[in-house]
């Protein structure tokens, strides 16, 4: 059970974080600073939601009926995918997306910067579970920075005697008026694999616009992309550091946690390092990816 208590004693900043019992009994760290409101499940280090002050609109999109379980995952926001990417390991009996998505991270910091904007870092690290299902002693920072932008910062540290490789992607939900009305930005040209169509790769010819299922890993990506959706009257643009790898997905249908046509309402960005981008970390060493998310009005 996560010490509320404690944390707000130990990393509570007046008027701006505070840490709360949220759906399901998680501790959710709740931000509002002079730029934007925020909220951050200490469950899977999840970004839940981002506003900044001026926009009437949510910039993430969260389900109406997400699960807040342990061992589940939450349908929304931006998770954290790692050491590996959806279900690559499937044939292992692993899980998708990774090791991190149904565990407590730890606070190992906050901070209110001077231009009124927030910082905040937490942790994981391996252990005994981890270990049988990756053998790699690690440590994973996200540290995460609300301002009028959303910064996401996620550093692996390979604290190990031997190199290791891994995926990892920001798989963040994007709120949008209607996905048949959006389009993206930045991919013009890019090879890309369907996985719709079995991975076979094709090629982007002008700006992503969605009809039906998308689901693609955009790959060697150099560009920002830019989400636009003029209902909104808004574009999202992300600027990703580090990150080779583009992953659109919409699934066109109902999922379990989101009923009838609420998949409309959202549309997946994830800046990431996954299949042919894989990345490999040397012993003692760190690899870093940053994204930033700026909204701005068309």
């Amino acid at each position: 059970m996560t010490d509320l208590n404690r944390l707000n004693t130990d990393f509570g900043i007046a008027d701006q974080l505070h840490f709360i019992k949220g759906e399901g009994g998680f501790g959710f760290i709740e931000i509002n600073n002079d730029h934007a409101s925020a909220k951050i499940s200490l469950y899977a280090a999840q970004i839940l939601a981002f506003q900044p002050k001026e926009q009437a609109e949510p910039v993430l999109f969260l389900s109406e009926q997400a699960e807040y379980q342990q061992d589940k995952v939450i349908r929304g926001g931006s998770p954290v995918c790692w050491p590996w990417f959806s279900d690559e390991r499937k044939d292992q009996g692993l899980p998708s997306h990774g090791l991190v998505r149904k565990h407590v991270w730890d606070v190992i910091s906050t901070q209110a910067e001077t231009d009124g904007s927030t910082t905040i870092v937490l942790e994981i690290k391996d252990d005994e579970e981890s270990r049988k299902l990756w053998p790699h002693p690690f440590k994973l920072q996200l540290e995460v920075h609300i301002a009028a932008s959303l910064s996401l910062t996620l550093t692996t540290y390979n604290i190990g005697k031997q190199a290791f490789a891994m995926s990892e992607a920001l798989h963040t939900y994007f709120a949008v008026s209607d996905v048949n009305n959006i389009e993206i930005t930045g991919l013009d040209g890019l090879i890309y694999l369907d996985k719709c169509l079995d991975f076979v790769p094709q090629t982007q010819y002008g700006n992503v616009r969605f009809d039906g299922e998308v689901d693609r890993i955009y790959q060697a990506v150099k560009q920002d992309v830019v989400l636009c959706d003029i209902k909104f009257n808004r574009q999202i643009r992300i600027a990703s550091h580090n990150s080779n790898s583009c992953v659109i997905w919409n699934p066109a249908t109902s999922l379990d946690d989101v009923v009838g046509d609420g998949y409309k309402g959202f549309v997946c960005i994830e800046s990431a390092n996954v299949v042919t981008d894989n990345i490999t970390v040397p012993a003692g060493e760190q690899h870093r990816i940053k994204t930033v998310y700026s909204v701005e009005s068309i």
